[in-house]
C-alpha cells in the first residue's frame, strides 16, 4: 500500500518530465542505481541522512518494500532507505534529475549575494568551505568524475568501493572530513602519502551535512 502526498514538488516534476521516454526493451539497460553507504564517518553519514530527509519530503508517494524499509516514489525513480544504505534507482535521467534538484536546493541554502549583488557564499559557508567564492563549486553528481584531480578508477577510503572514480580528499571541498595532520598546507590538498581518497558518491553526499 502507498500513501499519496497532498502536495508535490513542481520543480522535481518539471525536471523529470524533460527526460525522454524509453522503449520497453531498453528499460533495463537504462536503469541506474546510486547507493550511498553507511560509512561510520559522521559527516558523510550526516550528509546521507540530510539527503534522505529532503528526498522523502519531495516524494510523490510513500511506501514500504518487502522488508519494511521506507520507499519514496518519484516520476521514473524511487528511493529506498535501509539500515546500511540509501539507494536511488530508476531511469538514469530521472535519478540524475533528482540528485541535481537536491544539489540546487543545497546551493541555494549556502548562497548569499555580495554587496554588488553577485552570487556569493554566506558567512558560515565561507568559513567551512574556505577558498570558495560561490556555491557553484559543488558539482552535479554526473559531472564530478570529469573534474580536475579525479581519476577514473580507485578505492574509496570512506565506503570501501573499489574500481570507482576517486580523488584525493581536498580541504576546500571536503573540510569536515580532513584532519589537520593530513594537510600538506593550509587549505590545500591532502598529502599524497595519506592515501585518503573519496569516491563520487561520498563526495556528493558529504556537503549536505
Amino acid at each position: 500500500m502507498t500513501k499519496k502526498r497532498n502536495s508535490r514538488s513542481s520543480a522535481i516534476e518539471d525536471t523529470m518530465q524533460a527526460a525522454q521516454p524509453q522503449k520497453a526493451n531498453t528499460e533495463l539497460i537504462d536503469t541506474t542505481n546510486v547507493v550511498f553507504q553507511h560509512t561510520g564517518y559522521p559527516w558523510n553519514d550526516l550528509g546521507v541522512a540530510a539527503l534522505w530527509r529532503w528526498l522523502d519530503s519531495q516524494a510523490l508517494e510513500h511506501g514500504r518494500d518487502s522488508t519494511g524499509n521506507p520507499v519514496g516514489h518519484y516520476k521514473g525513480a524511487e528511493c529506498t532507505l535501509r539500515e546500511k544504505s540509501l539507494t536511488i534507482s530508476g531511469k538514469e535521467a530521472a535519478v540524475y534529475a533528482l540528485l541535481d534538484e537536491a544539489l540546487k536546493v543545497l546551493r541555494q541554502s549556502l548562497e548569499q549575494p555580495t554587496k554588488k549583488g553577485n552570487p556569493g557564499l554566506s558567512s558560515l559557508a565561507r568559513m567551512v568551505f574556505a577558498g570558495q567564492n560561490t556555491p557553484n563549486f559543488l558539482a552535479k553528481f554526473a559531472e564530478l568524475p570529469s573534474k580536475g584531480q579525479w581519476r577514473a578508477s580507485g578505492e574509496c577510503s570512506e565506503c570501501g568501493h573499489k574500481g570507482v572514480p576517486t580523488r584525493v580528499l581536498g580541504t576546500s571541498y571536503n573540510p569536515l572530513l580532513v584532519g589537520w595532520d593530513d594537510m600538506a598546507g593550509f587549505y590545500s590538498e591532502l598529502r599524497k602519502q595519506s592515501g585518503f581518497e573519496i569516491c563520487q558518491v561520498c563526495a556528493f553526499a558529504t556537503p549536505f551535512a
